[in-house]
């Protein structure tokens, strides 16, 4: 996957939770949320969070952090799959490079 591919998956998936939940401004978890699990949190929460990974994660494209950013892919591709808004061959998909599609 290029940079450029990363970059736009995470502009993509933002995008996506833009579409289903508009108006939600990108949030980081505050401090003490670490210690809680994810049905804990409010679901707003949680989508605020999301955002703000999508945003954090292309900077960490654009200063060659790649490792982090696709980690990062990881975790927002398996709560999109959690959260039933694609299946594991639509995320495949998002992943496989473009010319391979």
């Amino acid at each position: 996957m290029t940079k450029a591919h990363l970059r736009d998956l995470f502009q993509w998936y933002y995008d996506h939770w833009d579409r289903s939940w508009p108006g939600l401004m990108p949030a980081q978890l505050p401090s003490w949320s670490a210690s809680k699990k994810m049905s804990d949190l409010d679901s707003h929460e949680r989508i605020k969070h999301y955002k703000f990974m999508c945003i954090e994660a292309q900077k960490f494209v654009d200063e060659g952090r790649i490792e982090k950013a696709m980690r990062w892919l990881g975790f927002m591709q398996g709560v999109l799959w959690h959260s039933s808004h694609f299946t594991l061959d639509e995320l495949k998909e998002h992943s496989r490079p473009k010319e391979e599609s």
